[in-house]
């Protein structure tokens, strides 16, 4: 037993001299993003809930799921706006990305309704608008648009 604790505290004092490094710096790596919003414009896609905008290339934190039509307006002092259009951060590059149908059931979750890629620039912001009628015979027929978002940059304070 006087081994096992004499080995314990050893083992525990080696953690600590090894942990503490205070002179070395760790650099992390600088991730270019991109801004990214998905607006759903769809009215007859069905889903109970909304859809899914995923990006599948990477593994990320997406924000962009179950947006229902329109994404959930709002209006608040005769002004009417949404809170899920905001920009969220997405990794820079050349990215795939499949909207599905938002439902809990797996048959219906898995159904893709657009797949494609798109290159986005550091430090841009973009807007992926899914619109039209998804039904087959209604008019427009669903599409995907793409804008880039060009935001001023604010005035500079000297001139």
């Amino acid at each position: 037993m006087r081994r096992i604790y004499s080995l314990s505290v050893l083992c525990l004092a080696a953690g600590v001299v090894s942990a503490c490094l205070p002179d070395q710096v760790v650099e992390t790596e600088k991730i270019p993003t991109a801004g990214i919003r998905f607006i759903n414009a769809v009215p007859d896609t069905g889903a109970a809930f909304g859809l899914d905008f995923r990006f599948v290339d990477i593994v990320e934190s997406s924000a962009q799921f179950r947006i229902s039509f329109r994404n959930t307006p709002n209006t608040s002092g005769g002004v009417t706006a949404s809170t899920s259009v905001q920009f969220g951060n997405a990794r820079a590059g050349q990215r795939h990305f499949r909207i599905f149908l938002d439902d809990t059931l797996q048959a219906v979750a898995q159904t893709v309704i657009k797949d494609s890629t798109l290159n986005l620039e550091a430090g841009k912001n973009y807007t992926v608008l899914l619109w039209g009628y998804a039904r087959t015979g209604s008019t427009p027929t669903m599409r995907l648009s793409v804008f880039e978002e060009n935001v001023p940059a604010p005035f500079d304070e000297k001139t």
